[in-house]
């Protein structure tokens, strides 16, 4: 990813996004999706974490293709999708989906 933030161009064709938007969209779930480092592994940092759900938002491609390519187990990929999801949920959909009301 380190590679793809230096051509605007193929970021956006990879991830569907711009990097501001990207970067605007860890942001708001950095903390959410940060988890701490034990004695027993280092984890996944949170702008890889989003990485991951985006090229599986943007290609479709099964959590065994996306594992591979960013050498994860693929149970790693659907947990980290889902957490993905819940935390965008949580924090962006009050502000980008605001509950529908009667007034017109």
């Amino acid at each position: 990813m380190p590679q793809l933030r230096n051509d605007a161009k193929r970021f956006f064709i990879y991830f569907r996004m711009t990097s501001n938007c990207f970067d605007e969209i860890l942001n708001f779930i950095n903390e959410d999706i940060r988890k701490e480092t034990t004695h027993f592994r280092v984890p996944i940092p949170p702008p890889e974490r989003l990485a991951i759900a985006l090229r599986f938002f943007a290609t479709g491609d099964s959590y065994k293709t996306i594992g591979h390519s960013y050498r994860v187990g693929f149970t790693t990929v659907g947990q980290i999708v889902i957490e993905v999801c819940e935390a965008i949920i949580k924090h962006m959909g009050p502000i980008y989906m605001p509950e529908p009301t009667e007034e017109i």
